[in-house]
């Protein structure tokens, strides 16, 4: 999930939050993607990292070569 902070760290723009799924992708991994646009009036991106739906307490997820990019 996307989230906005104002520059003090104040949770803003809640209406723009946005949630990416996984894709299946053949094997254990899963692939996820997004583009989100920056509020202009933001100080911060947060990027919150989750799962659901696990069917045993000694289910696990690994999140692995995460980037963000700024694209113009």
């Amino acid at each position: 999930m996307i989230r906005w902070q104002t520059a003090e760290g104040r949770w803003t723009h809640e209406q723009d939050d946005r949630t990416f799924l996984f894709k299946a992708s053949g094997g254990e991994w899963r692939k996820g993607f997004g583009v989100v646009t920056v509020p202009l009036d933001v100080g911060k991106l947060v990027l919150l990292l989750g799962v659901s739906g696990q069917v045993a307490d000694t289910d696990v997820c690994w999140f692995d070569n995460l980037a963000l990019y700024r694209l113009r």
